[in-house]
């Protein structure tokens, strides 16, 4: 992959990254396991241990989430809720980049490489 394509990744990775920021700029949206992933981050920061909201423990959903917005939020200082629309922007921009580096590493010689590339 050469440096143009590189740089095409990063800039889509970018906007892809500025698409979420700015989309949620009144707040994420949230379902039963986005408030489930908030509050355990939120009661792990308490020193509550792993739990939600009604003081039970996180079983059904893996821990990585949470325990990373606690820890992102330790180290800023910032309610996890402010810390998962940043990591989810962060996350989707990596997506991208990551997908389409795979793209052009696995069919660059392919006919789509060329439709696709700048």
């Amino acid at each position: 992959m050469n440096r143009k394509h590189k740089l095409f990744l990063i800039i889509l990775g970018l906007i892809g990254f500025s698409i979420i920021f700015l989309a949620c700029r009144y707040g994420i949206g949230l379902n039963v396991d986005s408030v489930a992933y908030i509050s355990a981050a939120r009661n792990l920061l308490a020193g509550s241990g792993i739990t939600l909201y009604d003081g039970s423990a996180l079983v059904v959903q893996p821990l990585l989430y949470p325990v990373t917005l606690a820890l992102i939020a330790l180290l800023f200082q910032e309610d996890p809720l402010c810390i998962a629309l940043l990591l989810n922007a962060l996350l989707f921009g990596l997506i991208i980049y990551i997908a389409g580096h795979l793209f052009f590493k696995h069919l660059g010689n392919s006919i789509f490489t060329y439709v696709f590339s700048v």
